[in-house]
Formats: structure tokens, sequence, C-alpha cells
């Protein structure tokens, strides 16, 4: 089974910058989840991933300021796979859109993969 939060977009204040941790930035977070279901058919919500549950995961990692995003995915890929030990992989990436970089137009991102 694959789960997926899809760029869910959030306003954050990561950064090395100071200005980057006074003004924000907007962030978006991609995040996949592959699980083998102990049920030949899901039909109840507990049976498999809420797509809620890991989307307030998500928010409340993201409301603490964080220098490097290479830290938030890497903490928030264990603290997904503690809480749900039936993934099998995980992969997070966010983006930093507008990063403060002279001369770039676009974004940065980076992704951490994690299986076991």
């Amino acid at each position: 089974m694959h789960i997926a939060l899809k760029d869910v977009r959030i306003k954050a204040f990561h950064g090395v910058y100071d200005e980057e941790r006074i003004l924000g930035g907007d962030f978006v977070i991609n995040l996949e989840l592959r699980y083998l279901p102990e049920l030949p058919i899901i039909t109840e919500l507990e049976d498999t991933l809420n797509y809620e549950i890991l989307f307030q995961m998500v928010q409340l990692r993201m409301a603490q300021p964080t220098a490097l995003l290479e830290q938030i995915v890497m903490e928030l890929t264990a603290q997904i796979m503690e809480k749900y030990p039936q993934v099998r992989f995980c992969r997070l990436l966010i983006e930093k859109c507008n990063p403060p970089i002279e001369g770039l137009r676009g974004s940065v991102c980076v992704a951490f993969e994690r299986s076991r």
C-alpha cells in the first residue's frame, strides 16, 4: 500500500538567517509511505494510515523553528516510523520556496528516505 501527502503548503520559520526566523517563508512538503496492510481488504480507518494524523505530525514539526531542513526531514521520518511500525518505506521532501539566495529564482529542497 502506498499513502502520500502531496504538495502540502505551510508557512514556517526555518533557516540559518535571522530574517528567515523572523519573517518566515513558504514550504511545500511531500510525504510518501509504503506499508503492507495486515488485512486482505481495508474497510476501516484504523486499519490504514490516517492522513489526518500524518498531516498533524507534519504541522507540529514544521511549527518548531529549525536552522536546517536536514534535521527536520530526519527527525520527522524517524517519528513517523516509530509511530507506525508497519511502515516499510518513508520518503519526506521539504521544499523551501523563494529562499534568500541572491539571484536564485526558484526553490531548494531537502529529501530523506528510510527503509526497513
